[in-house]
């Protein structure tokens, strides 16, 4: 009986919250562009050359891109629940983290962002670390709990828009973890493509996960 006046109380407050807000853009301000460039200029990315990733410019902007898309997630989710900022402390490369980069009401929220500009060269594709360099324990695991956010940032237009939210559970489930499509990095990635979520139907939809972290945080 408990859970049928919880379900009954969730579904009226939800009816009253318009989660479609989730996907619209988030246009960046100077002020968090300056704070991304910064922390990405201080961050020590030398990891990223395990992974396959030389050039010091795009480690660099892959850093920028990854904390903007942090920034969009965090924004976007901020208009229905009060949570902490993304991180900006800079680790040295020993004790970087496979935590989540966002939590809703004890929810990992795993925020993984495109740079627009590779469109030109490859297929919409949010990229996980898988191999080579290490592998993101959080993802690959026996069990994993967390939901993946993905992000498309748009330098040129200012913008951060989140995709999908899915329960990490439901990607593995589906097998839509396959090689990316750059041959250097097949020993150290794997990546979801834009066109296997549609064709999945899991497009801006919010996990159950997710919607009750946000029913439980009003």
């Amino acid at each position: 009986m408990i859970h049928v006046i919880i379900r009954e109380n969730m579904d009226r407050t939800m009816e009253h919250i318009d989660l479609s807000l989730l996907f619209e853009p988030h246009y960046f301000t100077e002020e968090e562009k300056e704070k991304c460039q910064k922390f990405a200029d201080a961050s020590d990315n030398r990891f990223y050359e395990k992974r396959g990733q030389t050039s010091d410019k795009k480690k660099s902007i892959d850093c920028f891109v990854g904390k903007l898309g942090e920034v969009a997630a965090y924004r976007r989710l901020s208009l229905f629940v009060d949570m902490n900022e993304p991180d900006f402390e800079i680790y040295p490369p020993n004790l970087k983290s496979w935590a989540e980069d966002l939590n809703v009401f004890g929810r990992k929220i795993h925020a993984k962002s495109q740079n627009s500009t590779k469109l030109l060269r490859y297929p919409k594709s949010w990229t996980f670390q898988h191999g080579q360099g290490g592998t993101d324990k959080e993802v690959f695991c026996e069990n994993p709990l967390g939901i993946a956010c993905f992000i498309d940032v748009d330098i040129w237009q200012n913008t951060g828009t989140v995709r999908v939210f899915v329960d990490i559970k439901e990607l593995h489930k589906r097998h839509l973890f396959k090689l990316p499509v750059a041959s250097w990095l097949k020993d150290s990635k794997l990546c979801v493509y834009y066109n296997d979520i549609v064709s999945n139907d899991l497009h801006e939809r919010v996990p159950q996960s997710l919607s009750t972290a946000i029913f439980m945080a009003q």
